[in-house]
């Protein structure tokens, strides 16, 4: 099995070292992007709602302020991906059949790549077809916050809950399967050179 407590030291002599990505950089890459278009398409209820709460804040200040915060956003995505990844990495083994091993446990198996797929193109359907009204909800959630909407009781729905909760939980099933398609035929690419 792959030694990982010695990860970070010298492979020995007759040892084999392996590059081996980990899952989660494909989703956390995709989870930024429909974040970034999340706050895009609710901006001008965010701009509303926060010189609403605060009328000394120009909607320019407010446009400036979120566009630091999606950079912090981004950059925290991109060392949070890179961490992991460099953490993990180089797996080291004594010997091939240690590597063979550990490449067996850790390759997608073909019904992975079949589950996946229907993961992903499911969740992708049903989140596109979300889309608008999950945007219509969240920004009407926002402008309670400054008076702007109706009354939380009157503009929470049992439909418009099942409408953001069902959203992200098909967003969730695209990028999880997107992630372990993508990395899984990374691994294969790997896999195959290394045998």
């Amino acid at each position: 099995m792959a030694r990982s407590a010695n990860r970070t030291q010298a492979a020995p002599s007759d040892g084999v070292r392996l590059w081996f990505p980990g899952y989660g950089p494909i989703a956390g890459i995709i989870g930024y992007v429909v974040f970034f278009l999340v706050i895009d398409a609710i901006k001008p209820a965010i701009v509303t709602t926060v010189t609403d709460l605060f009328t000394s804040v120009s909607p320019s200040q407010v446009g400036t302020i979120l566009a630091v915060f999606l950079w912090f956003i981004f950059g925290l995505t991109v060392f949070g991906i890179t961490h992991d990844q460099l953490r993990k990495n180089p797996y080291e083994f004594t010997n091939r059949y240690e590597l063979q091993v550990f490449i067996e446990e850790h390759r997608l198996p073909p019904l992975g790549y079949v589950l996946y797929t229907t993961l992903a193109v499911l969740g992708g359907i049903i989140s596109l077809a979300l889309w608008p009204s999950f945007i219509e909800v969240f920004s009407e959630f926002v402008l309670i916050l400054s008076g702007e909407a109706s009354g939380l009781a009157d503009t929470v729905t049992a439909r418009k809950t099942l409408t953001f909760v069902g959203f992200f939980l098909a967003f969730g099933a695209c990028s999880h399967g997107l992630d372990r398609l993508l990395i899984g035929g990374i691994r294969e690419l790997i896999v195959r050179r290394s045998m």
